[in-house]
This record gives C-alpha cells, structure tokens and sequence, in this order.
C-alpha cells in the first residue's frame, strides 16, 4: 500500500501579497518483482502539492529509488529552491542527470 508522508512546507509571499502554500511529500511503496509486491523492499517518490486561492495543484513522481536517503535529499533541495508542482517533474529529471553525471 502507497504511504505518502509530509516532509515539509512552505510559505511563499508573493510580489501582490498574496499567499501560496508549497507541501512536499515523500511517496512510500512496495516494490513489485515479477508482479508481485514486496513489501520488505519498498520504492520512494516525491509529491508537491500547491495551495492557492483555494486551489490545490499536486504533482508526483513515483519510484525514484530505493534509497529513502536520495529521495529525501532530492526533498530538501527542491524546497529550498521553492519547486512548484508544475516544474516538478523537469527539475527531478535534470537533477538525476547531474548526480549521474558527476
């Protein structure tokens, strides 16, 4: 069963005073091996969600990796850049690529 659990927040003033709420999440669940679930293995993602004038926006990426550690890392880095949902998925992608590449 998928586990997603609230890592952090974070309150944005914008430039007209309004407020946005960005909250990230870390996504939790079994692998699968030959169809099957393994729930002593488990694979981790990343979830934002975004609240704004009574909006709420969300984007996940699934099954980054099986290292907890790595994903909370990547966490960490996109809440101090502020990542909304909308470029989640283009910043995850380029910062894997870096940490391949390095």
């Amino acid at each position: 069963m998928k586990r997603i659990d609230l890592i952090g927040e974070r309150n944005v003033t914008l430039e007209d005073q309004r407020e946005m709420v960005l909250n990230y999440y870390l996504i939790e669940e079994p692998s699968k091996e030959n169809g099957v679930m393994n729930s002593s293995k488990y694979l981790y993602g990343i979830k934002i969600e975004k609240q704004f004038g009574g909006i709420v926006e969300s984007e996940e990426v699934e099954a980054l990796s099986y290292s907890k550690e790595v994903v909370l890392q990547l966490i960490s880095t996109l809440m101090e850049c502020t990542v909304t949902p909308m470029t989640l998925i283009e910043v995850v992608d380029e910062l894997i690529t870096l940490r391949q590449c390095s």
